[in-house]
């Protein structure tokens, strides 16, 4: 988040399933001119504290080790600012009770138990980074933890956008409803969240003989396949393209962050 704000409450309007997948949370900021309505697609860090409660008021940002957890904001309500994000559910991940898979979980479980009123420290919002969307041909990957990002990408897509979004979850109740340009293909791949389907789809298509651009955000692993494809076999620019691993299957976030930094080092100096 290159752009570091206070800390700053969200409390919770909401809290309801859109599938056994997903868990959709409404919140409403204390600072409403924080959130505008153009921050839809942006994202958020919650905060919790070591023992991995919520933090709910800003001096105990400064109070011992923190844990943050990224979401990005779905939708922003024009009139009340209210916020509306989708948690993916990790809880069952924790149900051997292991310190790292309790960890993972964190901000699932705790969207699961929220209950209107609750309250929870965040930092940010901050955008995320987008792609040439003037280009030939937009290629779009994303899986269940990025589909909240890609729903709002596409949906600001100009009408005449030309591409595919490939979009993998864990079962087809997951299938969600996109706003998006015609001329845009959305191919959903229902399985489990470790199975490489994007890699297998990515690479299973015909290279594009125009100017293409790349938006791609999943699992770590997938997400380093796809972008090596993409990098050596298609016309892409750099400013055309966009890779991010989004988390990597048994680590935390915390974890996942130093593995990224890592991986970006290497990648630029191949």
């Amino acid at each position: 988040m290159k752009q570091k704000m206070e800390p700053t409450v969200l409390s919770v309007v909401s809290s309801t399933p859109l599938s056994a997948s997903y868990q959709r949370v409404v919140f409403r900021p204390q600072d409403p001119a924080r959130f505008p309505p153009n921050s839809a697609g942006d994202y958020f860090k919650l905060m919790f504290s070591s023992q991995g409660l919520p933090l709910e008021r800003a001096e105990q940002a400064a109070e011992g080790k923190l844990f943050l957890r990224t979401y990005t904001i779905r939708h922003v309500d024009p009139n009340t600012h209210d916020l509306t994000v989708d948690f993916v559910n990790h809880r069952a991940e924790s149900e051997n009770q292991t310190d790292a898979a309790d960890l993972i979980s964190l901000a699932s479980r705790w969207a699961l138990d929220a209950r209107p009123g609750d309250t929870i420290l965040v930092r940010g919002p901050a955008p995320i980074q987008g792609i040439d969307t003037q280009a030939d041909f937009l290629l779009y990957v994303a899986d269940m933890t990025a589909l909240p990002a890609l729903s709002v990408k596409l949906a600001n897509l100009a009408d005449d956008a030309v591409g595919l979004a490939l979009v993998q979850v864990a079962d087809k109740a997951d299938i969600q409803t996109l706003v998006k340009p015609a001329g845009i293909e959305v191919r959903w791949l229902a399985g489990d969240a470790t199975m490489p389907l994007l890699e297998q789809a990515v690479l299973a298509l015909p290279v594009p003989s125009t100017h293409s651009a790349v938006w791609c955000a999943c699992e770590f692993g997938q997400m380093r396949t796809i972008r090596r494809h993409i990098t050596d076999q298609w016309q892409t620019s750099r400013e055309s393209r966009y890779f991010s691993s989004y988390w990597k299957a048994g680590v935390t976030e915390d974890g996942h962050k130093i593995l990224k930094q890592q991986d970006t080092v290497e990648f630029n100096q191949q």
